[in-house]
């Protein structure tokens, strides 16, 4: 059997123990800390992400850890980033939806850590609420000129 290579977890010293050794406690010739000796690594399958839903594009991305992962487009991130941009040309009657979308596809993210789009539901929500506050101080500022001037 081959032997097996790791490091001291106290001071990262390189160690070589025979396979035999794996799971028993070894002392670390440079700073004499008690380190287990690692087993060949294994992929929990319990972790992996869930399968795609037939309908979803599928994006592959290679891990670290040798495992492609699959990674979902929330389309309703976009699409509220799309309303709440519209919203200029439609007179801000999209704005509202946009909003209500982004809120949604950003609990969707939240919720799959594999989902991406999650900053397009930010920025949308961002720039909703800045429309809104906008929209609301003109308001006060129309409605503040008009008693000054009776």
């Amino acid at each position: 059997m081959d032997d097996i290579h790791f490091t001291c977890s106290a001071c990262a010293t390189p160690l070589v123990v025979a396979a035999e050794g794996v799971g028993r406690v070894v002392t670390c010739p440079n700073c004499s800390a008690r380190v287990v000796v690692p087993g060949p690594r294994r992929i929990d399958v319990a972790n992996l992400p869930p399968p795609i839903a037939p309908g979803h594009r599928q994006d592959y991305r290679d891990c670290d850890v040798g495992v492609t992962l699959r990674t979902r487009n929330c389309v309703l991130a976009y699409v509220s980033l799309a309303l709440v941009c519209l919203s200029f040309v439609t007179g801000m009657l999209l704005l509202l939806p946009g909003i209500v979308c982004a809120h949604i596809a950003v609990g969707q993210c939240n919720r799959d850590p594999y989902m991406t789009g999650r900053s397009c539901a930010v920025a949308a929500l961002i720039i909703g609420y800045i429309i809104v506050g906008v929209m609301v101080l003109i308001v006060l500022g129309i409605v503040g000129l008009m008693s000054s001037v009776q």
